[in-house]
């Protein structure tokens, strides 16, 4: 499947942002960058996860299919796509800097083993929250 087709499917139907996600019941914050492709056509969403991976899965109540990738999966995708993007350019160059920014931070927490200890500077939080409002602020512009 050509990139720029899967970019024109992510500006029609897709969404790239960053959304906050709690932990310990609302007193830790952490940030990830999601790109979600939907709709009811389960052959194409599966055909896409078989070139570009993703996980897929069904919402219940509408039956609609979602595809989505995160962080450094989903900012690899965007990545690629970003040329060709038109409507969500803007979010997209927002999470690819998140991205980035996350990637640094966290080659610069404390490992050990396989793992990452310690927690994220407050610059970070600072920097994800604001462009975690920025994406919110950018996607509700895009559906007035």
């Amino acid at each position: 499947m050509d990139i720029r087709y899967l970019a024109g499917l992510i500006d029609g139907e897709g969404c790239i942002g960053i959304y906050r996600k709690w932990k310990n019941k609302h007193k830790d914050a952490s940030y990830v960058a999601l790109l979600v492709l939907g709709m009811k056509n389960q052959n194409l969403l599966e055909r896409i996860r078989a070139e570009y991976g993703g996980a897929l899965s069904r919402n219940r109540v509408t039956g609609a299919w979602h595809l989505q990738w995160q962080n450094e999966e989903a900012m690899r995708l965007v990545g690629q796509c970003l040329p060709h993007l038109i409507i969500k350019r803007q979010l997209a160059n927002l999470c690819v800097l998140f991205e980035k920014m996350r990637a640094k931070e966290q080659a610069n927490r404390p490992r050990i083993g396989a793992c990452n200890f310690g927690s994220y500077s407050p610059f970070y939080h600072q920097f994800a929250s604001y462009l975690a409002a920025k994406s919110k602020q950018l996607i509700k512009r895009q559906y007035r």
